[in-house]
């Protein structure tokens, strides 16, 4: 039974097409019951077309049940579709046997057209066609055959009219099936890539975010006891044994090192000289309602800025100032020390602890003069507003709503081509059929124009918004415009004769001109479509209650549903990508904290936890040389990533092995990134370079001079040189990486 009813994708594209068909099954099915065929049956007065309609109520409200009732209904669904289908089916062939009043459509066809369209809607293809046929089949032999006195041809092309719409639905309902399709494998490939894109932008964040940690906590706390700058030797055991700690926390499995963003901030300012006079304002409370990452890259922020005024600003006076107002956070950081040189350009922490990570999360960092003459450091973010919608979000949506365009052409063709039967099955119930055939060449020649503005707007990204070109609006507009033409233009075909109720085909074309313009337009393009369709019927307010109407109103409430899911899919799936990019990032991060820093704890991490007892003389030459050295090799480590690219990689794994070594190498990636990225690289060439390299620093190199390496991007060429520097003798080694 099951394999009758399409099988969806909780959550998919497929799936909010076929609950938008649904829906648009049920509603048709009820304005055709409310317009049409409850009246007539009811004025039958038979007791059994009485019961044969309560049933299909009956169904009706089941298959609506499942649609709007609770989540756990929805698995009864293909039961419903099933049991509905039936009912309708059953109803039409019964109510076929109803005499038909004169010059009105026999309620067995109007029976079957209902039965015939909410088959195509709710079946599959092939089912759904053959459920068709079979009712407009059996509803035409009993026309023939039965009480209602309908002749051969007469029931014909009656019966042709369920058929014609049934394929018109069927186009509707597997159109919008195969882009549901298709929008799901799009959606699976940009949810991939988003995925990718988000987890590398969160690898890089926290990639920044652990170089900062080691800058701050290890490189500054080595910089200061080869230069002598920690006076206080027990606060520079305790900072030494803090520094060791976090390298061992960075590489292991969590890495995460702080849960209370201001704590860094209290152990800066805790940490000053006892002579500087510092004022900070109640920081918890004002981080309320703002974002952990936001919070915590705030809190990073504020600490450096209060390490850069101890150590540079040459003054004795701090302020710590913290503010939200509305969507805004700001910090404020005044000195009063020196000042801000003419030629000032953020350093490696100033870049790292503030204004990267500030500015990946869309907040800025600004430095300007102190109204004490010193520096402001002032720390601003703001959240977006709660209406907006990310712009993968609104991406997807657009997307998903272009499945509604694709549906006008062959909706329109299908009326097209039952009008051109009509027409010359009719032929000679026109007074004057050059006329008839005439007026439909006009429809035939407007319909492709018009039935080609929702492709030119799906490919103009154009989704119902106020955003229209002149071509689109012109579509639309003589959508509306050539309705009254084409129905009122029959009337001079049909003259005064009384043709058969099948004579009149411009209904059904006008009716799909304005239901095209109406899936496209949004919510309000309803209005004018009605005002128009009233207006070309000729019936006055009358038509606001015919089948006609109806249809008209349940294409715009299919749009507006279809629209609406579209984006409860691409908010549920921003939520799910995000989550499963943070999952992977995590992942990458562990690997590569591990492969880039542990070398650092082996190396600065041993050498800092040794200077954090009192075992090392922490004023000794030796000691503050070897905190030169471990400082040189951090920081190379810092500035290149080794998964940068090759030539990054090259570069950290030398500085690592001449360190196992005992030489310490300070390195440095130079030039154009984009170009030294671009390159292309053979594996032989590095490898070959690496090898030469190391030779060097093994057999030439002396032992006691100052190693610098650095690489770029030079002349388009990959150039590496290594500096030697002994007393005032300075000797340069170099290779072209892909120089044969």
């Amino acid at each position: 039974m099951s394999g009758w009813v399409p099988a969806v994708t909780r959550g998919s594209a497929t799936a909010y097409v076929e609950r938008g068909l649904a829906i648009f099954a049920i509603l048709w099915q009820f304005a055709w019951a409310v317009t049409d065929i409850g009246p007539g049956v009811v004025g039958t007065g038979n007791r059994l077309f009485l019961g044969i309609l309560i049933l299909t109520i009956g169904g009706w409200l089941g298959l609506a049940a499942t649609v709007w009732g609770p989540a756990s209904w929805r698995r009864l669904r293909p039961v419903a579709v099933i049991v509905d289908v039936t009912l309708l089916g059953v109803a039409a062939a019964a109510y076929a046997f109803v005499v038909p009043a004169p010059d009105t459509w026999p309620l067995g066809t109007i029976a079957a057209v209902r039965a015939c369209v909410v088959a195509a809607l709710l079946l599959r293809p092939v089912p759904g066609g053959v459920v068709a046929t079979v009712i407009a089949a059996s509803s035409g032999v009993i026309l023939v055959g039965g009480p209602a006195g309908v002749g051969p041809v007469d029931a014909l092309l009656e019966t042709l009219y369920p058929v014609a719409l049934a394929v018109g639905a069927s186009v509707l309902g597997n159109g919008m099936r195969r882009s549901g399709r298709r929008l799901d494998r799009a959606h699976r490939a940009l949810a991939a890539e988003e995925e990718d894109r988000l987890a590398r932008a969160e690898v890089a964040r926290a990639t920044a975010d652990h170089e900062r940690r080691i800058h701050d906590q290890v490189l500054n706390t080595l910089a200061a006891i080869s230069r002598g700058g920690l006076a206080d030797s027990a606060v520079t055991r305790r900072r030494c044994g803090e520094a060791a700690r976090s390298l061992k926390v960075l590489v292991s499995a969590s890495g995460d090192l702080q849960a209370d963003p201001w704590a860094e901030v209290r152990t800066e300012v805790q940490a000053l000289p006892a002579h500087w006079s510092v004022d900070i304002a109640d920081l918890a409370k004002v981080l309320d309602g703002c974002p952990p990452d936001v919070a915590e890259a705030v809190g990073i922020a504020t600490a450096e800025a209060v390490r850069n005024a101890a150590r540079h600003a040459g003054g004795a006076r701090l302020r710590v100032a913290a503010y939200r107002e509305g969507r805004v956070w700001r910090v404020v950081v005044d000195d009063d020390g020196d000042g801000l040189a003419a030629d000032m350009r953020p350093r490696l922490g100033m870049a790292r602890s503030m204004r990267d990570p500030i500015a990946a999360l869309g907040g800025t960092v600004a430095w300007t003069p102190s109204p004490w003459g010193g520096v402001r450091v002032e720390i601003q973010w703001q959240a977006p507003r709660s209406g907006e919608s990310p712009a993968a979000v609104r991406s997807v949506e657009a997307d998903t709503v272009q499945v509604l365009p694709q549906i006008g052409p062959p909706f329109l063709m299908t009326f097209l081509g039952y009008g051109l039967l009509v027409v010359l099955a009719g032929w000679s119930a026109y007074d004057d059929p050059l006329w008839a055939l005439g007026w439909f060449c006009v429809a035939l020649a407007i319909a492709p124009f018009v039935g080609g503005v929702p492709a030119w707007a799906s490919r103009l990204g154009l989704t119902g918004g106020p955003t229209w070109t002149t071509r689109v609006v012109l579509g639309i507009g003589l959508a509306m415009l050539s309705t009254p033409f084409i129905l009122r233009m029959e009337i001079l075909a049909v003259g005064a004769a009384d043709p058969p109720v099948w004579v009149s085909w411009s209904s059904e074309v006008a009716l799909s001109l304005l239901f095209v313009a109406i899936l496209l337009g949004p919510w309000w393009t309803v209005l004018p479509v009605l005002a128009m369709w009233v207006y070309a019927q000729g019936g006055g307010l009358i038509e606001l209650i015919q089948p006609g109407t109806f249809m008209l109103l349940i294409a715009a409430l299919f749009a507006a549903s279809m629209r609406r899911r579209a984006r409860d899919y691409a908010h549920a799936r921003q939520a799910v990508i995000a989550e499963r990019a943070l999952a992977e990032a995590d992942e990458i991060d562990r690997f590569r904290r591990e492969q880039r820093f542990a070398p650092l704890v082996q190396s600065a991490g041993t050498l800092l936890t040794a200077l954090s007892t009192e075992v090392i003389d922490l004023e000794a030459p030796e000691t503050r040389a070897a905190c030169l050295r471990e400082e040189r090799v951090a920081r190379s480590i810092v500035l290149i990533d080794r998964d940068a690219g090759d030539v990054e990689a090259l570069v950290n794994d030398v500085v690592v092995w001449g360190r196992a070594r005992g030489r310490f190498i300070d390195a440095e990636i130079v030039g154009d990134l984009t170009a030294l990225h671009a390159a292309a690289l053979r594996p032989g060439d590095l490898r070959r370079v690496r090898s030469q390299l190391e030779q060097a620093l093994i057999e030439e190199v002396p032992a006691a001079g100052t190693l610098r390496l650095t690489c770029g991007w030079e002349d388009q060429d990959v150039v590496l040189r290594l500096l030697v520097s002994e007393g005032e003798r300075e000797t340069l080694w170099e290779w072209v990486i892909g120089d044969d």
